[in-house]
């Protein structure tokens, strides 16, 4: 992985912040996979200190990765995903004198994913084509702990990018390299709740 936070190559367009390039897997002449799981209960945990009272948290983790080959030492696969699902509550304070802790449940999921293809057409030409995403959804956000509850609103983010590249060996000081991708990103914090009473 390589981070770069000026001087950006051209390659890359216009940008701001930090511009990260990231090397994936690809295929080999063999099928290998991988699978995980993390999971998380409140039944581990100990009693919050402000509700006093366990608080609902569900959470789990998985996810894997799969690749091989399409043609023996010419065409191959590789794929990945990644998901969360994590079920709690948010706590607020009612905006009345005196208020007491309002609890809301919220269930926050990701899904992130790759797909990736690599075709050596001879031993000076390669090209690759990949493809990835990424989905975050929470379907109740308040801005802070005192936040009315009528505030309260949806996020949402989606990002999606596709990438070819074609890399030639000319000679052993030349090599020519043509690539080119599209990206979308996506945020959206529609509200639980759209017209207020007068």
């Amino acid at each position: 992985m390589k981070s770069s936070t000026n001087r950006f190559d051209a390659t890359v367009g216009r940008s701001s912040g930090v511009y990260t390039n990231v090397q994936t897997k690809s295929g080999t002449n063999q099928i290998h996979g991988s699978a995980f799981g993390y999971f998380r209960n409140d039944a581990f945990n100990a009693a919050d200190p402000v509700a006093h009272k366990v608080l609902p948290l569900s959470d789990q983790q998985y996810g894997g990765t799969f690749g091989g080959p399409i043609r023996k030492d010419r065409l191959w696969y590789f794929a990945s995903y990644e998901g969360e699902h994590q079920g709690s509550n948010i706590n607020t304070t009612s905006l009345l004198p005196g208020g007491s802790l309002i609890q809301f449940p919220q269930t926050i999921s990701t899904k992130e994913y790759l797909g990736r293809g690599d075709y050596q057409i001879n031993s000076n030409n390669h090209i690759f084509l990949r493809g990835n995403g990424f989905n975050f959804d929470n379907d109740h956000v308040l801005a802070s702990g005192s936040t009315d509850p009528s505030a309260a609103y949806l996020a949402r983010r989606m990002y999606y990018s596709i990438m070819g590249d074609w890399n030639k060996v000319v000679n052993n000081q030349i090599v020519n390299d043509v690539h080119a991708g599209f990206s979308h990103f996506e945020w959206q914090k529609p509200a639980h709740v759209s017209d207020h009473p007068a």
